[in-house]
């Protein structure tokens, strides 16, 4: 990820958006703590490769008791084909407020 990725992402939350990295190179960016600071806002590290098998089954059951119970809801989602992805983006240029645009490739 670049540093212009990386901060065109934080720019995209809103004020008090969580941002989580899951990524290993390159392993540093540059970014405007104030604001971060300002827009309290969340940078969450995740390195899925220290969790083991239990750990991961036990953040899913946490998960699972959340949206059960209706704590978590799941965001609203338009998925497109990958090969239709340039409508994606034009659907993000139009405006999609409160939609998630998510790409899908096949099986």
């Amino acid at each position: 990820m670049t540093r212009t990725v990386f901060n065109s992402c934080l720019e995209a939350l809103r004020v008090g958006g969580r941002y989580v990295v899951l990524a290993s190179r390159p392993a540093e960016v540059t970014l405007n703590m104030v604001d971060l600071y300002h827009n309290l806002q969340h940078i969450i590290g995740l390195d899925t490769m220290k969790l083991s098998n239990l750990d991961i089954k036990k953040s899913l059951d946490n998960l699972s008791v959340g949206f059960n119970e209706g704590h978590l809801t799941p965001p609203v989602i338009n998925a497109w084909q990958f090969e239709l992805a340039p409508l994606a983006y034009e659907a993000v240029n139009q405006g999609t407020t409160g939609v998630k645009q998510i790409l899908t490739f096949p099986e």
